[in-house]
């Protein structure tokens, strides 16, 4: 016995198929679209603690806990500066980098300080130690570098 098949039912059925599934792919990016699809709040950058230290017998800006200069920030991220055996003065050159030229820790305080709206780039600053009288380092002069 010799079967035949309908090409046009055949053809028909692969359609409805084809049809079914373009429908559920629609309705899938359709909800997607209308509820935001994941809703991933971001999670805000971690702050940057800073040290102004002696190390060895070199005032240094480290980042906190390291003896690592190179400071990576974001804008609106925050800094922690911290004093460590002596009063700092800093001066940054750029005064939107923090809404100033100017900043003081008093020994064994913190300051932190919010990076402002300023282009992505390579900051500048100056870290003053008053109780040997003398710069502290960083990558000499130390910088902030803005993501």
């Amino acid at each position: 016995m010799k079967i035949q098949y309908n090409n046009t039912t055949k053809g028909r059925s692969s359609m409805k198929t084809f049809s079914i599934l373009l429908s559920l792919v629609a309705m899938c990016l359709a909800l997607a679209g209308f509820t935001g699809g994941p809703n991933h709040p971001q999670t805000p950058p971690k702050d940057v603690h800073l040290s102004v230290k002696l190390v060895g017998n070199v005032w240094k800006v480290v980042l906190t806990g390291t003896t690592n200069t190179v400071v990576r920030v974001v804008r609106g991220q925050k800094i922690i500066f911290h004093a460590e055996g002596s009063d700092v003065y800093l001066q940054f050159d750029n005064d939107k980098l923090f809404g100033g030229n100017t900043r003081t820790i008093k020994n064994g305080k913190t300051l932190t300080l919010g990076v402002g709206i300023v282009a992505k780039g390579v900051y500048t600053y100056a870290a003053f130690c008053t109780t040997p009288m003398i710069f502290a380092e960083g990558d000499s002069p130390p910088k902030i570098i803005v993501d």
